[in-house]
């Protein structure tokens, strides 16, 4: 559980037919990664990539007009070609039947997008403090120009000129004055800022009521619009166009997904990595859809790399995500997952100590994790929180209502502070452990204790020296380690490199005591949480009205869970990555990346 492992690789030979089937059984198992290993030899291997261009060129000029692709995909025994040519057919079939709509259309979802302009700009400029008319200055070689560009676009002015920003609706409005030699200039920072030079077609100067003559210009524009999407929308249901567009859908995904798996004109050989979970699932999902193939899983070819696959039980798995935020831990790297699922509950419940707000968060958990899977961390997090309330006795920041099973926060501020430092302690000496055991998967045990052995056997005096009778075991560590050390030095006449050591080990001891008292701060939020729990009750019971009391109380609460929560999230996360992951991992790990399947079937 603690050491990843690495990925599995197989191999599966099947007839050439049946590589579509093949492929859609592999990327339906979520667990296999191909690798690209040669050339694909599909039959009619040719008129099939003619036909999936065909189709990219159609969809680039009419996709925009085509219903959603039906979810689904062509039979087993099916020929990729022939599907290809019968779904291509009947999609030329309706360009040719929606062509010249879809070209009005085209039209006039243009000439609706200039009216809605217009319509924007005599809005935004009956807004303003400028000349509706927006009369020109009448002056040799002086002129006004409109320009239109995205919000908040940057354009400087152009010197000698004046220029005005309207702010629209869903872009600016830039009104310049100046001469006419400086529209040049202009008409380049525009079109830097990706804008470009707007005419107004209807002026102030020409109707009485403008707004209301654009409005309806508008209005005439957009049902055209409708009209004619009605009539491609027609035209595609008629014509069955979403099972067509599924289909060569698919045939695109399965054309990318089986890209470089070489084979025969017959057969297909299909290689990769597959999660050991998942390889006993291969022959019954072959089986069941009817694909007839033969599945191997011999020794990975040299020079690839294999994925590692983290291999936890389902209650682990969401704090794999705070494993990853550090990096995948490589083949020979401990999984600190597991230890996570225990430690990260234990110093999130303790800083956030409360019966109610521990079960809300909890409960908030178990609603959003199927929405955003990280939500699952709430829910220990939150029952740990409940569990610490029952023992300093807090429901809601109220200490009444129960009695502590310890202590109230509060009263007694150093016994809370003390047990986040020895569980500081015991945390840093399980990285420091689980360092070691890296070692030994690696063989290479000796030089660590070589490298870090003066390191725990330092750590531990210190800790003994609240037990005296156990320092003197580290002590002979200690004596042991700078024995090696001096040793070394003599043989290779190194007597700088022996003074570097002691210096290194000296300045990592200092880190690792500094390390174990931030674990301090895990009290300290404890502190302030109880402390600002006990500000709101007395907040409250300031005021004289009942209801103005529970109000307060249920707002003081939601400040509570909204800033302590995220506060005390920060904090945890801190404290493993920053503390506990720099003893031992360096997340040399290559994740999976698995076949998916397209989203439309």
């Amino acid at each position: 559980m603690f050491r990843p492992r690495r990925a599995r690789w197989f191999t599966l030979l099947c007839g050439n037919a049946e590589l579509l089937a093949v492929l859609h059984v592999l990327a339906g198992t979520r667990g296999v990664e191909t690798v690209a290993r040669g050339k694909a030899q599909w039959q009619d291997r040719a008129g099939v990539e003619h036909s999936l261009a065909e189709f990219a060129k159609l969809r680039a000029r009419f996709g925009p007009y085509w219903p959603a692709p039906r979810a689904g995909r062509p039979p087993r025994d099916a020929r990729p070609l022939a599907l290809a040519r019968t779904a291509l057919a009947a999609l030329q079939a309706w360009a040719t039947a929606a062509g010249d709509v879809i070209e009005e259309l085209v039209r006039l979802e243009h000439a609706a997008g200039r009216e809605a302009l217009q319509l924007e700009w005599l809005s935004t400029l009956a807004a303003s403090h400028l000349d509706p008319t927006l009369a020109p200055i009448r002056a040799p070689g002086i002129a006004t120009h409109l320009f239109v560009v995205p919000i908040g676009a940057p354009v400087e002015p152009v010197p000698g000129t004046l220029l005005e920003r309207l702010h629209g609706s869903t872009r600016d409005f830039l009104v310049t004055v100046g001469a006419e030699r400086a529209l040049g200039e202009y008409t380049e920072r525009i079109e830097q800022a990706h804008g470009r030079a707007f005419n107004p077609a209807v002026t102030t100067e020409d109707v009485t009521d403008p707004l209301a003559v654009q409005a309806e210009r508008l209005r005439i524009a957009t049902e055209a619009v409708e009209v004619l999407r009605s009539d491609v929308d027609r035209i595609s249901e008629s014509r069955d166009l979403a099972h067509h567009l599924g289909t060569l859908e698919w045939l695109t995904w399965a054309w990318i997904a089986g890209r470089g798996q070489p084979g025969s004109h017959d057969f297909a050989w299909v290689g990769g990595w597959i999660e050991r979970s998942t390889a006993r699932e291969i022959d019954q999902r072959l089986h069941a859809q009817g694909v007839h193939a033969l599945v191997a899983f011999p020794d990975p070819p040299p020079g690839v790399e294999a994925p590692v696959v983290l291999d936890n039980p389902p209650w682990v798995r969401p704090f794999e995500g705070m494993t990853r935020l550090f990096g995948l831990p490589g083949p020979d790297e401990a999984d600190p997952s597991p230890l996570l699922g225990i430690v990260v509950p234990l110093l999130f419940g303790y800083m956030f100590g409360d019966v109610g707000q521990g079960l809300l968060i909890a409960m908030l958990g178990l609603a959003l994790r199927g929405r955003f899977p990280a939500a699952a961390l709430a829910v220990p997090c939150g029952l740990s929180a409940a569990l610490f309330g029952v023992l300093f006795g807090s429901v809601f920041g109220l200490e009444g209502l129960m009695p502590a099973l310890w202590v109230h926060p509060i009263e007694a501020p150093q016994a809370v502070l003390l047990p986040p430092l020895l569980a500081g302690a015991v945390l840093l000496l399980t990285g420091i452990g689980l360092g070691a055991l890296e070692a030994y998967w690696r063989g290479s045990l000796r030089a660590w204790w070589f490298e870090q052995g003066g390191l725990l056997c330092g750590y531990l005096i210190v800790l003994g020296l609240f037990v005296p009778p156990l320092a003197w075991l580290p002590a002979l560590g200690l004596a042991w380690w700078f024995g090696m050390r001096m040793q070394a030095a003599w043989r290779k006449r190194d007597l700088p490199g022996l003074l570097g050591a002691l210096f290194e080990w000296l300045e990592q001891s200092v880190r690792l005591l500094v390390n174990t008292l931030s674990f301090a701060r895990v009290g300290a939020f404890a502190l302030a949480h109880a402390g600002l729990s006990l500000a709101t009750v007395q907040l409250a019971a300031t005021v004289p009205w009942r209801p103005g009391e529970i109000a307060i109380i249920v707002l003081g609460n939601l400040i509570v869970l909204g800033l302590e929560g995220l506060i005390v999230s920060i904090q945890t996360t801190r404290l493993m990555l920053f503390e506990f992951f720099l003893r031992f991992l360096r997340g040399e790990g290559r994740a999976m990346r698995p076949l998916a399947l397209p989203k439309f079937g």
